[in-house]
């Protein structure tokens, strides 16, 4: 079979996730890169999220932007009294601001936040584990960069890309059905907080909600996986969870929610097993040894007849 070509690829990523959230998921996620310009007019935004745990900076070049940080501790104080309010479907940045804040502050009892308008020139700074909003007021464009500064600032990349709930990354959850999520993915730190959770995927998510997540783990393992011999010595792979079972999984869900969403596409780019695209990427033959000295014995014998 000959292997896809990169533009095909692209084509079926926009085809499970729009063109816009597509190519910005080939050009963010995909490809590894953590500093680059954001594009948002006026009224666009990113919803509530801590991202990845990472510190980072961002400078308006042309707009104007209003943004909402708070640390972790705080999130997680409101969240235990306001979970409908923060739950993985989140509003827009816009609603937000208009609607979710002021029920945040005026009924669960948000106090710790830092609300601020961001002009030409100036610099928002988050420190690492901080979540925060953003919302474009006028057409805007800044320059971001995420601070890769310590090497097991690698491990918090993928863990927090992948499964660490302290931050509200669940996305391994997305691999697995409902009633699984809990004891696939080790849950959370009690029987309600579990229930709850399993409601979450059982009762709240769509298959529209699946794709992106799933995608988001694949990459991720794939760059940890391909890598093992030379990341294993500057990280803990066990906490990130990443596994060849893993791919497996989320690459049997992704191919169920891709067909329950009628996506014409192939996904021959993700193999069934995480060995196959080593090989893949590689050219190497996966042919255990003993398969191989079988198939030498048969050659001979078929050359002494």
């Amino acid at each position: 079979m000959l292997k896809p070509s990169g533009k095909r690829i692209l084509g079926e990523v926009k085809k499970i996730l729009g063109d816009d959230q597509g190519s910005s998921f080939v050009e963010k996620e995909a490809s590894g890169n953590y500093r680059f310009f954001v594009f948002g007019p006026s009224g666009s935004g990113e919803k509530l999220h801590a991202e990845n745990g990472l510190p980072f900076y961002d400078v308006l070049i042309h707009g104007y932007r209003r943004w909402l940080l708070l640390g972790e501790e705080e999130l997680q104080r409101v969240a235990e009294k306001a979970k409908e309010a923060l739950e993985f479907q989140q509003t827009s940045a816009y609603m937000f601001f208009e609607e979710k804040l002021p029920e945040l502050k005026e009924e669960f009892g948000l106090k710790k936040y830092i609300e601020v308008n961001q002009e030409v020139g100036d610099v928002i700074f988050v420190p690492p584990g901080w979540f925060r909003v953003s919302l474009s007021l006028a057409d805007s464009i800044s320059y971001y960069e995420q601070l890769l500064y310590q090497v097991p600032v690698v491990e918090a990349i993928v863990r927090n890309t992948i499964w660490n709930p302290n931050y509200r990354q669940f996305n391994l959850g997305f691999c697995y059905p409902g009633d699984k999520v809990v004891s696939e993915t080790g849950g959370l730190n009690n029987a309600e907080a579990n229930a709850w959770m399993e409601d979450q995927f059982k009762n709240q998510v769509t298959d529209k909600d699946y794709p992106y997540p799933i995608m988001q783990v694949l990459t991720s393992c794939a760059k940890i996986l391909a890598s093992e011999g030379k990341v294993s010595s500057l990280i803990n792979i066990e906490k990130t969870k990443c596994s060849k079972k893993v791919w497996t999984s989320c690459r049997k869900m992704l191919v169920e929610k891709t067909k329950k969403l009628k996506k014409d596409v192939l996904l021959d780019w993700v193999p069934e097993k995480f060995d196959d695209l080593i090989a893949k990427s590689t050219g190497t033959d996966t042919t255990s040894a003993t398969g191989k000295a079988k198939e030498k014995g048969k050659i001979k014998k078929k050359e002494e007849l």
